[in-house]
């Protein structure tokens, strides 16, 4: 059976909470992955938020969004890092908590009857919007169990 938007902002909005415990207690310039600190990390989990807002947008208007000139997933994950290189961490941070409400608001403004139907995802294939918050949580909560092995035990 198919998750109801309610169910997908649900999970959404779980993964954001085991991310938001997982950076607990973490320094600004923590190196989370190689040469990405805390402010990287977070400008990464933004790109691809806004890379989702944008495909369900598209979609809800009867449209489609892919990435443009997407050449991979690595290319994309260090652009969306090296378009935010300047910004402090607050003004990262900042944006990675609004743009993820944005993602939920337009998430929850797609009229029911278009979780039936397919969308382009916005790195290539098509699948239902299920699908596509699916990979958004799991992207998140990955992260976030990086994240906590890098707590102290």
């Amino acid at each position: 059976m198919a998750a109801t938007k309610a169910e997908m902002i649900q999970g959404l909005m779980h993964a954001r909470q085991v991310m938001l415990t997982a950076l607990e207690g973490l320094s600004q310039t923590q190196e989370i992955y190689e040469s990405w600190q805390l402010k990287h990390f977070l400008a990464h989990l933004t790109g691809w938020q806004e890379a989702t807002i944008e495909s369900l947008r598209a979609f809800r208007d009867g449209g489609e969004y892919e990435i443009p000139a997407f050449r991979g997933i690595d290319e994309y994950n260090e652009s969306t890092v090296d378009t935010r290189r300047e910004l402090s961490y607050d003004q990262i941070f900042t944006e990675w908590q609004l743009v993820f409400k944005e993602m939920v608001e337009t998430l929850d403004s797609l009229p029911e009857a278009k979780l039936d139907e397919t969308l382009l995802y916005p790195w290539g294939p098509r699948g239902r919007v299920e699908g596509l918050i699916r990979v958004m949580v799991g992207h998140e909560l990955e992260h976030a169990e990086d994240v906590m092995k890098l707590h102290p035990h």
